[in-house]
């Protein structure tokens, strides 16, 4: 199963088993000089995540408006990371057969976040790998930011 969101225009996944929960709403606190993808530090019932704009993270445009966004959590080996989209989806059942790769025109940063593309419904879905968020619970930049 694959738990879908929208950031812009476009249909995300991530397999249903990492998502933590969906938040309609979380308050971030920024972080000075952090990466231009973290949108903010965030309290999730003591537990203090790193919240990333998805869209700036995967380079992708979006209409969000801040923290009137909801959030995806996804849990990671190092920890939860909370996603702000601009729309939750629903559950969906997982694709069948293989997955495609990406256009090489999509941008780097979704390709290298994402393990692929697929058809879940009536409509075309990239999954993402919630695993390349675990960077930025290390300290390094999320990726494309360097």
């Amino acid at each position: 199963m694959w738990a879908t969101f929208r950031v812009g225009e476009a249909l995300l996944a991530v397999e249903a088993t990492a998502v933590r929960e969906f938040l309609r709403r979380l308050e971030t606190t920024p972080l000075p000089l952090g990466p231009r993808a973290l949108e903010g530090l965030a309290n999730l019932r003591g537990v203090v995540i790193p919240v990333l704009a998805l869209d700036r993270w995967l380079g992708i445009g979006s209409g969000a408006n801040g923290e009137a966004e909801p959030v995806v959590v996804v849990e990671t080996g190092a920890g939860p990371v909370g996603w702000r989209v601009d729309e939750v989806g629903g559950v969906r059942p997982a694709p069948e057969g293989p997955l495609d790769e990406l256009p090489d025109a999509a941008p780097g940063e979704l390709r290298a976040a994402s393990i692929g593309i697929a058809r879940l419904g009536d409509e075309i879905a990239i999954l993402l790998d919630p695993e390349a968020c675990s960077a930025l619970k290390s300290g390094q930049a999320p990726i494309g930011d360097g």
